[in-house]
Formats: C-alpha cells, sequence, structure tokens
C-alpha cells in the first residue's frame, strides 16, 4: 500500500528535534546554556552552525576570565593599577578564547568530516543485496546501502548534526523511510506522523526509536556486534568489510562459473 508524502512535509527545509536535552535536569540544563554556550543561539541543536559557535567560545571565555580573575583577586594577586598585570590579562584572555574558539570549531568540523565520508561511502556503494549471517525479516537478504544509510542518519541525529545543511535533506528522507517501514500497511499513519513532524517536530527519542528500528527491519541485531546499536565505528568500519566481504563472494562465484563454463566447452 502506497502513500502520498504530505506537501507541508515535502517543503520542510529541516526536520526539527524536540526533548534532545530530556535526560538532563534543570541545573545541567542551565549550566549547558549559560556557562558552556550550548544551546540553538549559541550554534547547536536546530540551528547548528559554525558562525555561532563563535558566541558560545565568548560565553565559555567570559566564565573562565571571570574565574581566574576572581581567584587572582581572593589570593590578592590582582592588582588592577598594575599595567603589567592589565597586558597579562589580555593575553589570557585571547589565548583562552583562541583555544575556545579552536575547540568548538574543532568540534562541528569534526562531525561533518566523519559524516561526509560516510555519506560519500553510501553513494559509492553498490545497491546490491547480499545474506545475512544471523537473517533478516525480508527473506535473508539485506541491502548493504540501504543499511550504510539509515546507520548514518542514526549517527546524524546522535551526532546533533541534523539541522546542518549538508545533511537535513537526507535525515528527512531516511527518518520518512523509517516511518514508511514502521507503518507499511497504514499509509494514513504514516501521512499523519509526517504531518504532525511538520508542523510541531518530533521527539529525540521518538526519531532515534524510529531509526533504530529501521535499522533493525533491514538487518537483524544479531549481526551487529553484540547486538549493539549503530556507533560511529560501527557503520565506518563494521559495514565496509561486510561490504568488501559480499563484493568479494559475488567475484568468487562469478570466477567459478567462469571456470565451470570453460570445462564444458572443453
Amino acid at each position: 500500500m502506497g502513500y502520498v508524502s504530505p506537501p507541508e512535509f515535502v517543503v520542510l527545509k529541516q526536520i526539527r528535534i524536540t526533548n534532545f536535552r530530556s535526560e538532563k535536569n534543570c541545573v545541567e540544563k542551565t549550566v549547558e546554556m549559560l556557562f558552556l554556550g550550548q544551546g540553538e543561539w549559541f550554534g547547536y541543536y536546530n540551528k547548528i552552525g559554525a558562525k555561532k559557535r563563535i558566541l558560545a567560545a565568548f560565553v565559555q571565555t567570559f566564565w573562565a576570565v571571570l574565574a581566574v580573575v576572581g581567584l587572582a583577586w581572593g589570593l590578592g594577586l590582582f592588582m588592577p593599577e598594575s599595567d603589567d598585570m592589565k597586558s597579562s590579562m589580555v593575553g589570557i584572555l585571547v589565548a583562552v578564547f583562541g583555544a575556545t574558539l579552536w575547540r568548538e570549531m574543532k568540534d562541528i568540523y569534526g562531525k561533518w568530516d566523519y559524516l561526509a565520508k560516510v555519506f560519500n561511502d553510501v553513494v559509492k556503494t553498490p545497491p546490491l543485496k547480499v545474506r545475512s549471517h544471523q537473517g533478516v525479516l525480508n527473506g535473508g537478504m539485506y541491502s548493504i546501502r540501504e543499511h550504510l544509510a539509515a546507520c548514518l542518519a542514526y549517527d546524524i541525529l546522535t551526532m546533533n548534526m541534523w539541522a546542518h545543511r549538508s545533511f537535513r535533506k537526507f535525515f528527512a528522507e531516511m527518518l520518512e523511510k523509517a516511518i514508511a517501514d514502521k507503518y507499511m500497511e497504514q499509509p494514513h499513519i504514516v501521512i499523519d506522523t509526517l504531518s504532525s513532524i511538520a508542523k510541531d517536530g518530533i521527539a529525540f527519542s521518538e526519531a532515534s526509536g524510529l531509526l533504530g528500528g529501521y535499522i533493525e527491519s533491514l538487518r537483524h541485531p544479531q549481526d551487529r556486534p553484540s547486538g549493539q546499536m549503530p556507533t560511529r565505528q560501527f557503520s565506518d568500519v563494521t559495514l565496509r568489510r561486510d561490504g568488501r566481504r559480499a563484493l568479494n563472494r559475488q567475484r568468487e562465484r562469478f570466477g567459478n562459473q567462469s571456470a565451470a563454463l570453460s570445462k564444458r566447452r572443453r
């Protein structure tokens, strides 16, 4: 049974994730927002961006320098009238801000680099199906490309990169596939769910459950190391290894068929 994606979901620029910090209490959320600068205003979560991370670095630098000044004042080492102290404070401020900004940029670009490489692997992986070691729901066969794509979508979610312009469209497509797979016999629920997401967003835990369920429907969880959910290492290493094995098996099968054909001709 098919369905047609609702127009409001089709034109949606990005999926808005809600309750992404539901496991944290009020104190942890306050510290994260006010002292660490880890909020949407500072280039995180639904408004992720490198330029806004400059503001996050400024917030962290402000509190770090304030703590140093307070400690120096308490120890009687802070002398505002001293030119040497003023020069030292400026140097400390610049050094702390530079180090904090470098860490923020490294965080976002490091995640982007990893996800971009896996995305390229998805594009380069042939759309073939191979037999699973333990068997899967769809007849014991699974698509390496689709499975890797689902793992990538899960990584994008857990790494808080779903709103990045490089991955937002891909993430929306994979989340829609996960919803359609779960409610494949009830297309009206698929349409209602997509409409609800377009209007109100989707909770982090719900999106995680949908993508996790989609991965399990593609490949049996016993095929994964210790039955774990996909991780960065799993997506990056295990699937590549299994992909090479599948291609080698195909080459070996083709070679055996060619050898048998040659014997018949003789």
